[in-house]
């Protein structure tokens, strides 16, 4: 059965709050300006336990979120622990506010170890309420920095299309990973740590990232 979780009984205020934001950005005459405004900030919190408070929330993602999804794969929360359970695996989720009102919890990352000692971006996804704001490369920011500490020298990550998804096509091409293969419409990047650019985004770090 689908739980309820605490998202759903705020999305009906996250929707007129959302109207607000779109009013509020006709004044800007740029991007950058209107992103500025916003005041945002993010945190990025480990997603660890089947007991963690986000795990159902991450589920629900997992089952529902198609455009900016890279892969879609339908993890269980079963799945989910399975692969948390992996040495060297990473999972982060991402809240974000601004001064308008809270997004929740709104993005995640699953990553695994790869055979090259190497970290494997198995999943990534986002809530489309925040495409546009620069959280996909506040998240990035969150995972490489992960994935240095723990001691990677790469980190890589695949694009499977599916009929809702191509608005993220492209997306690890712009975040500057270089593409490694490409078979049967998958597509598979890579982006070496060492060296690799600090991803631009107008969002502030909250505690939790800064630790």
């Amino acid at each position: 059965a689908a739980q309820v979780t605490g998202e759903d009984r705020k999305r009906a205020a996250q929707y007129a709050t959302e109207r607000r934001r779109r009013d509020t950005e006709q004044a800007f005459g740029s991007v950058d300006d209107y992103l500025k405004s916003l005041e945002m900030v993010g945190e990025v919190r480990e997603l660890e336990s089947p007991d963690d408070a986000d795990m159902a929330r991450v589920v629900q993602l997992l089952g529902k979120t198609n455009q900016f999804n890279l892969t879609t794969r339908r993890h269980t929360q079963e799945q989910v622990c399975s692969m948390l359970a992996e040495p060297g695996a990473v999972g982060l989720t991402l809240r974000l506010n601004d001064k308008f009102g809270d997004h929740g919890l709104v993005s995640v990352v699953l990553a695994v170890p790869d055979e090259q000692d190497g970290l494997r971006i198995d999943t990534w996804l986002m809530s489309c309420r925040v495409i546009g704001r620069t959280a996909e490369h506040f998240m990035l920011d969150a995972l490489l920095t992960r994935a240095r500490q723990a001691g990677y020298a790469r980190v890589t990550g695949e694009y499977i299309p599916t009929k809702k998804n191509q608005l993220v096509a492209d997306l690890y091409d712009r975040l500057g990973f270089d593409r490694t293969s490409e078979e049967g419409g998958c597509v598979v990047y890579g982006l070496a740590l060492e060296g690799a650019a600090k991803p631009t985004t107008w969002i502030t770090a909250g505690e939790a990232v800064r630790g």
